[in-house]
């Protein structure tokens, strides 16, 4: 990969990540930076949080499965110890046993941790991941999470809204088995905007900095930035205990039913634990995919 200072793109072999023809990765990213950001006045530590972005999504939004295992790997031997992955698809049919050894691979040797979107809803409506599968949210890996998205309702719009309320989002998958958690992945107020989080645009938008979208794509970002911070905090946690950790500091709600925690992320609980969190080297195998 040529002049890969920053990341790289599996198609042309470089450092450019720069979107092209989607705002989806500078949305996400920017997620993972917000709450970086956001974490450093409780967690100084979070100062040492990195994004290095790798491109295998091309101008149509597509990518092969064959490209996301080279984007897997090349992260992993840049040291990478949490991934996000805010892609999938649906279906028996879109397993694939080559990105499951990739995955798990990675968790084995590298002790990576995976935040993972749990998909969103298609014209039938929302997914129940345990009856219908989605991958790689399915993989069920021990240092991976598979996060719904909980849509914020908020009264009044700008500055002076008021926090009035969170739910499972509408368009979010679930599954009492498959799923394990939910974080922020859209917000709603009194205003005619565009429901959705605040993000960094990628441009195509013209005139904004920022822009609203909404999605487990979203939700996910916000797992993986925890997680970081977490490992930043305590860099000798395993990937499986920081997803133990995240789980056990999570605040349970019965609005979150549908998905096996019936909870969403406490991102100050979870810094709070890792400081005094002692680590015992738990690593699960991993166990064969259904």
């Amino acid at each position: 990969y040529v002049d890969d200072i920053y990341g790289a793109n599996v198609f042309s072999k470089d450092g450019r990540t720069d979107d092209v023809g989607t705002d989806h990765g500078t949305h996400v990213s920017g997620l993972v930076k917000a709450v970086r950001d956001q974490s450093i006045s409780a967690a100084s530590e979070a100062r040492a949080v990195q994004i290095m972005p790798v491109r295998f999504i091309n101008s149509s939004g597509v990518g092969s499965t064959a490209s996301a295992i080279a984007a897997l790997e090349y992260a992993a031997s840049r040291g990478v110890k949490v991934v996000n992955a805010s892609w999938g698809a649906k279906g028996a049919e879109a397993f694939s046993r080559a990105l499951f050894d990739a995955m798990a691979d990675l968790y084995t040797n590298n002790d990576v941790f995976f935040s993972v979107a749990a998909g969103n809803a298609d014209r039938a409506g929302a997914n129940n991941n345990d009856i219908t599968p989605y991958f790689p949210a399915n993989f069920g890996l021990p240092g991976q999470m598979t996060v719904a998205s909980l849509t914020a309702s908020y009264a009044g719009s700008g500055s002076g809204a008021v926090f009035r309320d969170y739910y499972l989002s509408t368009f979010s998958n679930y599954g009492l088995s498959s799923v394990d958690i939910a974080a922020p992945g859209d917000m709603i107020n009194d205003d005619s905007a565009t429901p959705g989080v605040w993000s960094s645009n990628a441009g195509f938008a013209t005139g904004s900095t920022f822009v609203r979208k909404r999605g487990t794509s979203m939700a996910a970002p916000v797992i993986a930035g925890v997680a970081a911070v977490v490992r930043a905090i305590n860099p000798s946690l395993t990937s499986y205990e920081v997803k133990q950790l995240l789980l056990s500091t999570a605040t349970p709600t019965s609005r979150l039913a549908r998905i096996k925690s019936s909870a969403m992320v406490n991102a100050a609980a979870a810094f709070s634990a890792a400081r005094t969190a002692t680590s015992h080297g738990a690593h699960p195998a991993v166990q064969e995919p259904n």
